[in-house]
């Protein structure tokens, strides 16, 4: 195929008089394929964004050139059926599924995601487990049982953390009563989290269906978020069935520490020496920074109790061990701006990312007004119709 000079004006042309040429001309054809100046030209742009868009002859040539080779080779491609080839459709897939999450997602969600952030939660929960492909009867019997339980809970029969403790399919129950803390979004899978956050304090959901089974949540109270907090931490570790002797010597330990910083002793210097979290102690016992959840109860609530940069608390214990803790900084919940990115992510590849398709999905479908025939689409499946 010829080039000429024709088509260069009529780029050139049709550029920079777009107003008294709103047309779109075929520039060229291959075999029954026709480009548009239109077509070419966003290319043409896309293409060069390092700035050597410039509507130039000798730009317009070279690129023109590309182009048509390009074309030709895509259609020489299709005619010998190079894309049907297994390993050509293969390949197709694994783009396909590593690009379509960047896609398959609704801001909405983030942005649901990050208002839900702003507050805390602390819930309780009961679970009767059921497997995701549970039988239609083994389903009914866990949510009659599950509706029950929260009848005679209401009625003051049952109490809710005895009944935990006693049979919640969650193991942790037997310790700690259904008690799950303080969470906040984003921790908890999807259907969990939107009870709870639902919720009003001090009352008892519904049960909610979750892969997990039925639970019954029960939101104790809410507040703000806390944002976040980083601190350092001089650990003196307890050993697993510590007797009482090895209680009495890691607190007799952690307290003539605790004396000794408050006395002036230097923090870097005794948590390198003595503090064991070897991870942390050489950096002067930093740890990474965190918010709501992420740290056991105790050490969590101590860290944020502490005002000012620089402040020690009092030996606190956890089922690790003793620590004492020196805040470094705390910070507030960020902006949605600062933050929808890392949100973003996490709902790519989180617990969140089968509910921001969906979400994705529906709005779609209202946007282009899809409406399904049911009828139509029962005679399909009777017949099994590939086509539907």
């Amino acid at each position: 195929m010829k080039l000429n000079l024709i088509v260069l004006a009529l780029l050139l042309t049709t550029y920079f008089a777009q107003a008294q040429a709103p047309e779109n001309p075929t520039l060229f054809t291959i075999g029954n394929e026709k480009v548009s100046k239109n077509e070419f030209v966003k290319v043409y742009q896309k293409t060069n964004v390092s700035g050597e868009a410039d509507f130039s002859e000798k730009s317009l040539r070279d690129y023109l050139d590309l182009y048509v080779n390009f074309r030709l080779k895509v259609k020489e491609a299709r005619d010998i059926k190079l894309d049907t080839t297994a390993a050509v459709m293969n390949e197709f897939k694994t783009y396909r599924s590593k690009l379509t999450p960047s896609y398959m997602y609704d801001t909405a969600v983030v942005r649901e995601a990050y208002n839900r952030m702003k507050t805390d939660v602390h819930v309780e929960h009961i679970l009767i487990k059921l497997e995701p492909n549970a039988t239609p009867a083994d389903t009914l019997k866990a949510f009659k049982r599950i509706t029950n339980w929260r009848k005679q809970i209401v009625a003051g029969k049952k109490n809710f953390n005895t009944l935990a403790a006693d049979s919640s399919s969650d193991p942790t129950a037997k310790d700690n009563k259904g008690d799950l803390g303080w969470v906040t979004s984003m921790q908890v899978i999807y259907p969990f989290e939107t009870a709870a956050y639902n919720t009003k304090p001090g009352t008892i959901s519904m049960p909610v269906r979750t892969r997990f089974g039925y639970h019954l949540i029960r939101t104790i109270e809410t507040r703000p978020s806390r944002g976040t907090a980083t601190v350092a931490h001089l650990f003196i570790k307890l050993p697993n069935n510590a007797t009482e002797d090895d209680k009495q010597k890691a607190k007799h330990k952690i307290d003539s520490l605790y004396g000794l910083l408050k006395a002036g002793g230097n923090w870097d210097e005794l948590t390198k020496q003595f503090s064991q979290d070897k991870t942390s102690a050489a950096n002067g016992g930093k740890l990474a920074a965190f918010g709501t959840g992420q740290m056991v109860a105790e050490f969590e609530n101590a860290a944020f109790a502490l005002k000012n940069p620089g402040d020690l608390s009092q030996p606190v214990q956890t089922k690790f061990g003793w620590h004492i803790i020196k805040l470094i900084e705390k910070k507030p919940m960020g902006s949605y701006e600062s933050m929808k990115d890392d949100i973003r992510k996490k709902v790519e590849t989180g617990t969140w990312s089968e509910y921001s398709k969906e979400s994705f999905i529906s709005k779609l479908k209202k946007n282009y007004r899809y409406k399904e025939i049911p009828d139509t689409k029962g005679i399909c499946f009777a017949k099994w119709i590939p086509a539907c």
